[in-house]
């Protein structure tokens, strides 16, 4: 299962909008326009190494770069209406980060690291982002 699979398979088990594509391309806009947030934002490209042994083993590692956000007010305090949105998102990460790590087709989550962020975007997002470098199971033979 590629990976923007098992991000939309979490995100949508967790009750979050999942979306996928450059950062320079993204769209999203207000409940009115049809998005629901909080979002789960995976950005490409997702980057990706592999291993490849004469005995047959091999493995694959993919970083992945999510965004998990709600929109906020681009006035708000930073205290009142940023942190208590970062402080769930973080949140909604890490547990996100336990779901993957538990996923059927993930053997482990190498690293991880997030960034606060605040009025990101043309919908005034705020959250966290998630940087995580996963090994995947990778299946596919080692035959020519």
């Amino acid at each position: 299962m590629y990976i923007s699979k098992i991000v939309k398979e979490i995100a949508e088990g967790n009750d979050q909008s999942f979306y996928h594509g450059p950062k320079s391309f993204q769209n999203l806009r207000d409940k009115k326009k049809g998005v629901v947030f909080p979002v789960c934002y995976l950005s490409m490209p997702v980057r990706g190494r592999g291993v490849k042994s004469k005995q047959g083993f091999s493995g694959a590692e993919k970083t992945i770069e999510i965004l998990f956000a709600e929109r906020s007010d681009f006035s708000a305090d930073t205290e009142e209406g940023h942190i208590d949105i970062i402080e769930r998102m973080d949140d909604a990460a890490h547990k996100f980060v336990n779901q993957l790590l538990h996923h059927a087709e993930i053997n482990d989550v190498l690293e991880y690291d997030t960034v606060d962020v605040i009025n990101m975007f043309d919908a005034n997002l705020s959250g966290v982002i998630l940087t995580a470098t996963v090994k995947t199971k990778d299946l596919r033979p080692n035959c020519p």
